[in-house]
Formats: structure tokens, sequence, C-alpha cells
């Protein structure tokens, strides 16, 4: 079969974020993904695993650190190499393990990528996997069995999207609702992680009248003010945007205010909120006041360090982007206004604020899919034969409008 195959190279990799760093303008260059058109046909890892034809799979930020040189190498132990990419799946299932009762051959359904105890079939699970916090699993690194991986997609027994085939385990298959298309459905994954920092929040603040800042309009901010509004959640909603389409969109995805980041972004924000702006003479000038809560949807050095200096004294910044370095991060916010700073990672079991039940993130996605157009953050898809043109979309948003890129298979 065909895919698109990652090969670990230290010096690769260096020389990835060397190039990356100097322009985006640069030809799209990845030295350790390699297109492979002679791949073994995966074989079940067992009777409960099943085997997928992937219909469509979507580049992620994530994917993008990695291929750039931008991952932090903290991470090397929680994945196994050589492996096929992709984990925002879409899928077909070909093939089911005698374990199997769920799922039926032809059902089309989305992955959850995360290989936490119950994926390795281990008995008794690790305390956070039996928690229904298998995102946070203890043995993401332990190396028996299946081996080292915290996610279908950079594990080396499992495959990727980013090939024909892939193979995933029975607790990691939701069925896609009926009249819900394969465009909307390739969005799953990335809306299950925005809609998890947000089922956090609302467990401890969901019934207070909030006001929130999401900042950053990609997939996932957008994504973030669906999940809100999904959810029912009585929060003013500000949507801090780039560019115009990106502002558009969020209007129809639910956002109250939309604010154009940049240099007055400091003043609008202040406005909007009622805080006020005090200068200081070396740096960023402070707000005082702000919003309750921020969702960092960009994890760069530069968002973390405004997203602590614009919420108010005792609230919440949730770093919902990955990122890989707080170098210029101002700490001063959080032991002087008390602010909770939270990372959050990948899908888990949580409280749905609809009905006080606990439920896998993806069942709560998949049962607000059928109501939110999350279609119309697909703007591009290519075929893998031509992934460096994909990668380059997925990575250079300047020039036209561009959200969710992903690779469509026949």
């Amino acid at each position: 079969m065909i895919g698109l195959q990652y090969e670990l190279s230290i010096p690769k990799y260096v020389a990835s974020k060397i190039y990356h760093s100097a322009s985006k303008k640069l030809p799209a260059v990845f030295p350790n993904l390699h297109l492979r058109k002679n791949l073994a046909d995966p074989k079940l890892n067992g009777p409960t695993w099943v085997k997928l034809k992937t219909l469509m799979c979507g580049i992620c930020g994530s994917d993008q650190n990695m291929l750039r040189g931008h991952e932090s190498f903290s991470m090397e132990p929680y994945a196994s190499f050589p492996c096929v990419m992709g984990h925002e799946n879409v899928a077909k299932v070909e093939e089911v393990g005698t374990a199997v009762s769920d799922v039926k051959v032809g059902d089309v359904v989305v992955v959850n990528p995360v290989m936490g105890c119950k994926v390795h079939d281990r008995s008794p699970e690790c305390s956070m996997c039996a928690k229904g916090l298998d995102a946070l699993c203890e043995k993401f690194a332990d190396t028996t069995g299946l081996g080292a991986g915290m996610s279908l997609g950079y594990h080396k027994c499992t495959g990727g999207g980013w090939a024909e085939y892939f193979q995933a385990h029975k607790w990691q298959i939701h069925k896609v609702p009926p009249g819900v298309s394969v465009e909307r459905a390739v969005l799953t994954d990335p809306f299950s992680s925005a809609m998890a920092p947000v089922a956090e929040l609302a467990a401890t603040r969901g019934k207070e009248k909030l006001t929130v800042l999401v900042y950053g309009a990609g997939t996932i901010g957008l994504l973030c003010v669906a999940s809100i509004k999904a959810l029912k959640l009585p929060w003013k909603i500000i949507l801090g945007y780039r560019y115009e389409f990106q502002g558009t969109l969020g209007k129809e995805f639910g956002a109250d205010v939309i604010v154009k980041t940049g240099k007055k972004f400091n003043e609008a924000l202040a406005k909007e909120v009622g805080s006020t702006v005090r200068k200081v003479s070396i740096g960023k000038p402070v707000m005082e006041g702000g919003v309750d809560a921020v969702f960092d949807c960009v994890g760069s050095p530069q968002t973390i360090d405004d997203s602590l200096r614009f919420c108010k004294t005792g609230g919440n910044v949730l770093l919902v982007a990955t990122s890989n370095s707080l170098n210029g991060v101002d700490p001063a916010p959080i032991w002087f206004r008390e602010i909770k700073l939270t990372g959050t990672c990948m899908s888990r079991n949580a409280t749905d604020p609809r009905d006080g039940k606990q439920k896998q993130i993806y069942q709560m996605v998949l049962e607000s899919l059928p109501t939110v157009a999350a279609e119309k953050l697909l703007t591009h898809t290519f075929s893998v034969k031509d992934y460096k043109r994909a990668l380059r979309k997925s990575m250079d948003k300047k020039g036209e409008p561009v959200i969710k890129v992903a690779f469509k298979w026949d």
C-alpha cells in the first residue's frame, strides 16, 4: 500500500528545525518523511483490533511541529518509529478481530487516537486510565507488548491515516452518526481536543456567567467556540482572530464578540471587558481586570504571555495548543494574581454539562456534530502523493483562507 512514513533521524530533525525556522516561503522539504509505495498492509495486532480503510485524514498542528523540528524532545519516549503518521481519521471498517462486536465491515467510523491501557488490553489499568483519564496514561512509555506510544499516528504498530490502511483497537472506534458527512467527521479529533479544556473549565465554573477569551481562530480556536455553544454554557465568548475570514467564521460558530489581534489588541480587549491598561517602564503593559478565562489556541510564548496578562485575578488560562517553549513568558501574574495555568492533552472522560453524565469527550463531540457545520473549516484536500504541497499549504496561511487541510483517499 502507499503511505507517508516518518523515520526519525536526529541530524535530519535538527536540519528541519533550522530550515523551517528560516522562512515559511522556502520549498517544502521534510527529510524525515518519506512517500512509500510498498508499505505492508496491517495485520491485526490481536482479536480486539480492527483494520480500517482511510477515507480522509487531517493534518494536525502537532504533525507540523514534528515535521518542522519544533516538537519538544521530551516527547520522544512516547512515540515509536518508523511510523505512518495521521491521527485525525475517518475510515471504513475493512476487517474485525474475533473479539469485536460493536462495529462491522462497512461501518464508517472515527478513531480516538489515544493509546492508553485499554488499547494495550492491560489489566489492571494504571491509575489514570482507571479514572477515564486515558490521555494521561502512566504507561505511554512502556516498551513491552505493542511498545511505547501515546497516540495512533506516532506508533510503529498501528499505522495511521496518511496511508491507505491502518488499524485501531476496538475501544478507540466510534461510529459516525447517520447523516454526518466524511468532511464533517474528519474534524472529530480536533473538535475533541477543543472540547476537552472547555469541559474541564465547565466542571468547576460552568454555571458561572463567565467572560472568556478564545485566543486564536484556527481550527482549534473556532472549534473551542463551537464547543462552548454546543455544551450550552452561559459564557460570553470573545474571539481573538488574525485574518478576516477567521473572524467571520467565529461569528458563525457562535462568538459574541470578535477582536482582531495585533498592536491594538490590548486596548480593544480592555475596552470590551471594561478593564484598564497600565503601562510599565520596560516591557508590555499590564491589564487591570480582564477576562475570567483564556483558552490559548496558539501556544506561542507571545500568546501565553499575553494570556496571563489578559486574565483577571483568580482566573484560568488553559493551554489548548501545544508549545515547545516558554521563553520570554513573564510568570509574575501566576503568583501575583493567582492565575491557574493548565495544560490539556487529547481526549478523556469528562462530565457533560448538558446532562451531568460522565462520557468520553469523543462521545460528547459525536452527539454535537450533527448540528455543528464543522466541514466549513475543511478548506483544502489533497492526495497523499501531493503531500509536500498539502503540508506547505497547512503551514503557510497567508494569501488565501486556509484552516484545516486533509488528505483524501478514493
